[in-house]
């Protein structure tokens, strides 16, 4: 855990190890986030993947199913892509990025259809089967399945109330 003691300075407490005091003229807080699941599909990080699980691949699946096209989903799926796996993603709402702005999205949308990935929006993931590829819209098949669908509550909290304004 860390907490910032004041502009420019985090108390780090590691789990192990020394205290340390770190000095910075920026400081990022990353916060994490934990997936919500999609019903009836447990993620075994084998076929069924986190965004953790999908940074632990240790080689690039042929093909990969994102569920959801927010920043993590678009982000992990792209970086698969590039490296040679075929990405289509899909999301429930009519565009990706849902609830930023829509020329964000619109420029989104064109830069990952040139990098080869396949998008489909306003499509309910629940009436997909990806792993044995038959719905009743489309056919598709996946070495993979990323999911990242609405992100839950993040795994650090920060408190204003503490010295210095913030805690993690």
């Amino acid at each position: 855990s860390g907490t910032i003691t004041e502009i420019g300075t985090v108390q780090v407490t590691p789990m192990e190890g020394m205290e340390e005091t770190i000095t910075s003229k920026n400081i990022i807080i990353a916060t994490g986030s934990e997936v919500t699941p999609l019903t009836g599909v447990e993620v075994d990080e084998k076929k069924i993947l986190s965004s953790t699980g999908a940074l632990a691949l240790s080689e690039v699946p042929k093909s990969m199913v994102v569920i959801g096209a927010g920043v993590i989903g678009l982000e992990m799926g792209s970086i698969w892509c590039r490296l040679g796996a075929k990405v289509t993603v899909v999301e429930l709402m009519e565009n990706i990025l849902f609830g930023m702005d829509e020329e964000i999205s619109k420029i989104m949308t064109r830069i990952l259809k040139k990098q080869g990935i396949d998008l489909i929006n306003s499509h309910d993931p629940a009436n997909m089967n990806y792993l044995t590829g038959y719905d009743a819209w489309s056919f598709y098949y996946a070495q993979c399945v990323l999911i990242h669908i609405n992100e839950d509550e993040p795994i650090c909290f920060l408190r204003a109330q503490d010295v210095g304004g913030g805690y993690i």
